[in-house]
């Protein structure tokens, strides 16, 4: 897979490691498709529309789902260790 010598959008990150992840996300989109699946992604922490990667999937239309608004919806205690921000038990159970 080739990536992009040309930024995609003006407002995107100018690294290759964008660039590759926005081609992958693409490739897999329309291989889904293909099959008549639908793909998502599955943002599981802060805002999906504050990550360039979210105004990609938007701008491409493929669908994503934020986990985060969800499990931070709903809890009704702790979700996350405080050692290191993943999920504990009640977390997991959530997702």
């Amino acid at each position: 897979m080739r990536i992009p010598e040309k930024k995609i959008r003006q407002d995107f990150p100018d690294s290759c490691e964008y660039r590759l992840l926005f081609m992958i996300f693409k490739k897999f989109d329309a291989l889904v498709k293909n099959y008549g699946g639908k793909f998502y992604v599955v943002f599981s922490h802060k805002k999906p529309e504050t990550f360039v990667l979210g105004h990609y999937l938007e701008k491409e239309d493929i669908e994503y789902i934020n986990i985060f608004s969800y499990v931070n919806d709903r809890r009704t205690k702790e979700t996350h260790f405080q050692v290191d921000g993943h999920w504990n038990e009640y977390g997991h159970y959530l997702v």
